[in-house]
């Protein structure tokens, strides 16, 4: 798995706490080295955290990067690998199946270096026998009533949704991992179908998420959740090894069911 712009995010720590059966993975993450530098200091200060982490260990002197056999930290600008065709992410294996993940990340890069992040990943460090995909968290429909107060209220933050205008809609985010490459399959949801949705086990998730906060204006929640989506893509890559990897994706039963271009 690898995370973009990482930031504080805790995945890695639920995981391997909660889901003690999973089968191996790696964890990679990349972020600033502000960014990095802070998240290894809390690390280092969790005896909770370090004890989910695989040994051996090693950190930079700088604190800004972090390596173990199942856990890795790397202090990178995004927009450097776009550039830079020879980038490559130390400790990356180029072999096994890999998911990227990028939550609202993407999003504040230009469209070109948005589209070059995720293009070095698919045409340079990933093989095409290698099955990869890919899960976008962004937000959408800029340009309808909610949409441009949304905008208008993130701008004067100072926050610029650089790539909002070009992927604006479930079309443009499925065009755009057909153009990524991905073609095992593409799907697009917002947040507010997800929610909706009748999955299994799902009832007793909303269930979990009302506890944490309870929420009044559930229509003004609609309304928000359906600016965003949830937009997936994955390549089979070729002979036996891609064979049926991702075929959770396609199963009616998962929790976001794809259906290709459907």
């Amino acid at each position: 798995i690898v995370s973009l712009g990482a930031g504080s995010d805790t995945r890695y720590f639920r995981l391997r706490s909660q889901s003690p059966s999973l089968p191996p993975f790696t964890y990679h993450e990349i972020d600033f080295p502000t960014n990095t530098s802070a998240k290894i200091s809390i690390i280092n200060q969790s005896s909770t955290l370090s004890a989910l982490i695989s040994q051996p260990v090693t950190t930079s002197s700088e604190l800004t990067s972090l390596s173990s056999p199942t856990y890795h930290i790397h202090p990178l600008d995004l927009r450097d690998l776009s550039q830079n065709p020879a980038s490559v992410i130390p400790e990356l294996d180029p072999t096994i199946p890999t998911l990227l993940i990028s939550e609202c990340c993407l999003t504040y890069l230009p469209p070109h270096l948005a589209d070059g992040t995720i293009t070095h990943f698919t045409n340079h460090l990933f093989p095409p026998s290698t099955p990869l995909g890919l899960i976008l968290y962004e937000p959408i429909r800029p340009n309808d009533a909610f949409g441009k107060v949304m905008v208008k209220n993130l701008a004067q933050r100072g926050i610029v949704l650089q790539t909002l205008q070009k992927y604006g809609s479930k079309e443009a985010q499925v065009e755009r991992l057909r153009a990524y490459g991905f073609s095992g399959g593409r799907e697009v949801r917002t947040v507010d179908e997800i929610w909706e949705g009748t999955y299994p086990s799902w009832e007793r998730e909303k269930e979990r998420v009302a506890k944490l906060e309870m929420v009044d204006e559930v229509e003004e929640w609609r309304l928000l959740a359906g600016h965003y989506c949830v937009a997936w893509g994955w390549r089979e890559g070729e002979g036996d090894k891609g064979k049926g990897f991702w075929e959770g994706w396609k199963d009616e039963d998962a929790p976001l069911k794809a259906n290709g271009d459907e």
